[in-house]
Order: C-alpha cells, then structure tokens, then sequence
C-alpha cells in the first residue's frame, strides 16, 4: 500500500515563481535569480508638464540606461495603514481639547482606512532589474551609475525618491497576500528572500477565491 501524502504537503507554493534572493545592504542591490538592480520609493505626482515627459523618455532610450534585456517597472501601491500618520499628526496638537478632537477625527479616519478601504497611503516603486553578468567585473558599478542617473532624471520633475531595502521590499510584497501590516516579522538573514514573503499558512488554492471576493468589493465601490 502507498502511503498518502498528507494534505498539508500537498499545497501549490508561491516561493519558487518570486525571483527575490538577497539584499546587498553596502551597494543597496538586490540579487535576484538571473538579475540584480534596484528599486526606488517616490510619492505620485499629482501633475507633470511635457518636458518632464520629455526627460523621462530621454532616459528610456539610452541604451547605457537600459541595456538590452533591461526590465523597468513601475508600479502605485495603496495600503491601508495610516497609523503612523495619523499618530505624528495627534501628538502636534495641542491643548486637552485639540487633542480629544483630534483623537475623534483620527478614529474616523482608521475605520475609514481598514474597515471601508476608501484612504489610503500611496506609494510609487520603480524597480530596474539587468540580467546578471557574473564575468563583468563592473557590473555593480554600472548599476550604481543607472541609479545614480535615474534618481538625477527624477529629481528633475520633481519626483524625489530614496532607496528601498529588502525589509521594505517584502513588507510592501505582503501587504498584497492579506498580512497584517504591523505584525511582520523580523527577516531571516540566512534564508532567501523568495520564501520569507508569504507566511506558512498561506494557501494559494484559496487565493482565486480570495481575488474574486476582493474584485467584487472593490466594484461595488
């Protein structure tokens, strides 16, 4: 008789189809699978001219820019968790009154935020990733550079942007498979970045459920 692999074992993973490796915390690089680059957290701008389009664009075609097989992705990310905020904002007032007002307002806005969904904290990542050369001694370097050229061009428009790093990355990256976003664990410095993104009782034969309800909500909104 065949022993039966017990269920448990039998779940699809997330892990291998994320690329994510390591962090290099001297050069701020991550190393992927068969890429390495960067990624930059700015703040949308509410409004851009034709020039800076023009600037932009201007990056996009040089080739020491993005080299052949280069990957730019930029991507506006929403979450719900303006605690932060909301706290810097209630201890600047002043006074027993100003502070129970603004205790009551920040209330509104928490439930606004995790129950209705309708504030939220929006961020912009750009993320440039180069297929890895390990016989190019200046790779790194040349990474470097990009970043350096890109956050100039940037700048430029008005769109100014820091650094993000691995704690950061996979924050963001659990944010979108429902973790709680102050609950998150401390990242393993010995284990690879792919398998620390999802927790261990993620189920990703739920997840077409999970997507379907969510899309609905958000329609009837």
């Amino acid at each position: 008789m065949v022993p039966q692999i017990h269920p448990d074992y039998k779940r699809h993973r997330l892990a291998p189809h994320f690329v994510y490796e390591s962090y290099d915390e001297n050069n701020q690089m991550f190393f992927n699978r068969n890429s390495a680059g960067f990624i930059l957290e700015g703040w949308p701008l509410v409004g851009t001219s034709l020039q800076a389009q023009n600037e932009i664009a201007e990056f996009l075609k040089e080739d020491d820019n993005l080299p052949a097989g280069a990957s730019l992705q930029v991507i506006m990310v929403g979450t719900s968790s303006i605690d932060s905020y909301l706290q810097h904002w209630m201890n600047c007032r002043k006074g027993e009154i100003f502070q129970t007002l603004a205790k009551q307002r920040c209330e509104v806005l928490k439930k606004k935020a995790k129950e209705e969904g309708l504030i939220k904290d929006v961020v912009l990542l750009i993320a440039l990733t180069i297929p890895k050369r390990v016989t190019d001694s200046n790779f790194v370097a040349d990474l470097e550079r990009r970043r350096d050229v890109l956050k100039a061009t940037l700048r430029s428009i008005g769109l100014l942007v820091e650094d993000v790093n691995s704690s950061s990355l996979i924050r963001l990256l659990r944010i979108f498979f429902g973790w709680d976003e102050e609950s998150h664990p401390i990242l393993n410095p010995h284990e690879i970045l792919a398998e620390q993104i999802l927790n261990s009782n993620f189920n990703l034969d739920v997840l077409p459920e999970q997507l379907i309800l969510q899309n609905s909500d958000d329609n009837k909104k």
